[in-house]
């Protein structure tokens, strides 16, 4: 399938996504190519006279939903969502997905994690059997990364440090990115769980399975799929 088409299904999916959300709702929105379409929509239907506050998972995506004319939730002690809508990297039958690839996933984790439910959109590549072998997304602090690198390897892990025009990637919160592979036989809860003990690890990129829905476009059509809390 030519990228056209798939951007397509993006187009899709981002669109069927967006039916859920409804006048009144508080809602997070997440980064990525997905999400841009996803504004888009939104601000159309803004426009035409839907009234919702968001806010959002990064800089990136917080301008360009100003672009859209959408309100942003402006008081943090008040940031209660009714949803999230947000793509993803990869994400398995048993709906636990993998975020970072837009360095976003700390920002990303928490407004899952503060939303009744959140709105996973993708098309049908997006969907694997298991996630241990992708790379996952860590955030870590500057200081001393490097070292940081070295306790992952001892651990059997190969940590890459993120470049963008070959310096390192800095994400919003300042941090920076490791690409992780695991060791063969770890699962990414159990790489999650070991990582995330690290001082100096701010977050990973692996959102463990919540109450969610993913949205898929494919070939064939819309697919929904309901996946229920832990």
């Amino acid at each position: 399938m030519c990228e056209n088409k798939w951007e397509a299904l993006k187009q899709k999916a981002a669109q069927q996504g967006c039916m859920y959300i409804h006048d009144g709702m508080k809602v997070g929105l997440g980064s990525g190519s997905t999400m841009v379409y996803a504004l888009k929509y939104l601000g159309e239907r803004v426009k035409a006279g839907l009234r919702i506050q968001a806010v959002c998972s990064s800089d990136k995506t917080e301008a360009l939903a100003r672009e859209m004319k959408l309100l942003m939730i402006e008081d943090p002690s008040k940031i209660s969502l009714d949803i999230n809508l947000d793509g993803v990297d990869q994400i398995d039958p048993q709906g636990n997905v993998i975020k970072g690839g837009g360095a976003a996933l700390t920002r990303e984790k928490m407004l899952a994690q503060w939303a009744a439910k959140t709105i996973w959109i993708m098309d049908e590549r997006k969907i694997v059997d298991k996630l241990d072998q992708y790379l996952l997304p860590v955030e870590v602090l500057p200081f001393n990364h490097e070292h940081m690198r070295t306790v992952m390897i001892t651990m059997g892990y190969q940590a890459t440090l993120r470049k963008h025009q070959g310096q390192p990637l800095i994400t919003d919160n300042g941090g920076l990115i490791f690409d992780v592979r695991l060791p063969i036989g770890k699962t990414m809860s159990q790489a999650h769980q070991e990582l995330i003990q690290l001082a100096g690890v701010v977050e990973t990129g692996y959102f463990e399975k919540r109450l969610s829905t993913a949205v898929i476009a494919g070939s064939e059509g819309i697919k929904i799929i309901d996946f229920k809390d832990q």
